[in-house]
């Protein structure tokens, strides 16, 4: 079979190790974009309804650590967005 045959192969070690980290990297995106709408929720903030999303297509992760260690200061979700570097207008994207 054909699997046998790759398994071991450095180039199909490579793009495992590669796959794998993008799958992780989305997740984290995904965790902190969660917890980022939660945090809004509970503020009782005003939210697109599209904001998960909106946060994993728009934001990097970076952008996104950065919103999660500042949540404190989060007053209005677009403008908090928008200090961090993260653009949620429609207009966007």
């Amino acid at each position: 079979m054909w699997i046998d045959e790759v398994k071991d192969s450095p180039f199909a070690r490579q793009i495992v190790e590669i796959a794998g980290k993008d799958r992780m990297r989305e997740e984290a995106k995904r965790t902190l974009a969660k917890l980022l709408v939660s945090h809004a929720v509970k503020l009782d903030l005003d939210l697109p309804h599209d904001a998960e999303a909106l946060l994993m297509a728009r934001a990097s992760e970076e952008a996104l650590f950065g919103m999660a260690n500042d949540m404190e200061n989060m007053d209005s979700f677009r403008g908090f967005a928008k200090r961090h570097g993260v653009d949620l207008s429609r207009s966007a994207g």
